[in-house]
């Protein structure tokens, strides 16, 4: 009978796995399709700034708008330009190569204020492939931004990940030797203080970060300094500050021993830790 049960527990352990496998496959997936087209275009935004320039003119400088299902609208700057490479003309519609909509209509007035009908303009043109030609090369602010944004997503699907690899070993290898009821134990003579409440350092310095990214977006992207360097910049380092303030919260909370369930068997006491 027992046999049995330990054969059915393992079976429930497994199918636990497998559903995390399959849904941290999902949203890795997921998550992934738009991490490749921000990591795509800040490479191919940095890159540029080697290219070769040419002198080029604006024809076109106007802002389009896309309506979705849902009734809400995205502004987007639309920068035409024509220039010429080894005689032979050439007519560019992609000012950047980190272009997003946005529901802020003035981000995409700042683009056409830039670029008017009629400027003159560099062109950062692809020498192996002329036609790929932009007039912005650099960090892109806004590919960041939106980093930025799926910065807590990522640190989920790590998550996830973590809790699999914690399932295959639990399936695989049981509990480990030391251990009651998979908590930790400390013994000394008399004395065993059974860590129940652990906290992990790694896990609250990606919790803290992930917590100081979400917080961040929303001042930007409210105040409109989804463009600004400095307030993308300044958004990752308060985060980096909520993970060091994450890892030297639990380290000080597992060495005061405040999780910890003591039991004392010359006094025949027991310590339960509070909620």
């Amino acid at each position: 009978a027992q046999a049995t049960i330990r054969h059915k527990a393992k079976r429930a352990k497994a199918g636990g796995v497998m559903f995390f496998v399959l849904f941290a496959s999902f949203w890795t997936a997921s998550v992934g399709i738009f991490d490749y087209i921000i990591f795509t275009q800040i490479y191919s935004s940095m890159s540029a700034v080697d290219y070769p320039t040419t002198k080029g003119k604006v024809v076109k400088s106007s802002i389009k708008s896309n309506r979705d299902s849902d009734g809400d609208t995205t502004y987007q700057a639309d920068v035409h330009f024509t220039y010429v490479v080894n005689d032979v003309s050439y007519r560019g519609e992609e000012y950047s190569y980190s272009t997003w909509g946005s529901s802020d209509r003035s981000i995409a007035r700042k683009v056409t204020k830039k670029f008017p009908v009629g400027d003159e303009v560099t062109v950062y043109y692809n020498p192996d492939d002329p036609e790929d030609a932009v007039l912005m090369a650099g960090f892109p602010t806004e590919s960041t931004f939106i980093l930025l944004f799926l910065m807590p997503f990522n640190l989920v699907g790590l998550g996830l990940w973590g809790a699999v690899i914690w399932g295959v070993k639990e399936s695989m290898f049981g509990k480990d030797d030391g251990k009651i009821g998979g908590y930790p134990v400390l013994r000394d003579g008399f004395v065993s203080r059974i860590e129940i409440v652990k906290g992990n350092p790694i896990i609250s310095m990606f919790v803290g970060f992930g917590i100081g990214c979400f917080l961040s977006i929303f001042p930007i992207a409210f105040l409109g300094y989804t463009s600004s360097i400095t307030a993308v910049i300044g958004a990752f380092v308060f985060a980096f500050i909520l993970a060091i303030v994450g890892i030297v919260w639990t380290l000080r909370h597992n060495a005061s021993g405040k999780g910890d369930l003591i039991v004392d068997k010359s006094s025949m006491k027991i310590r339960i830790p509070p909620d």
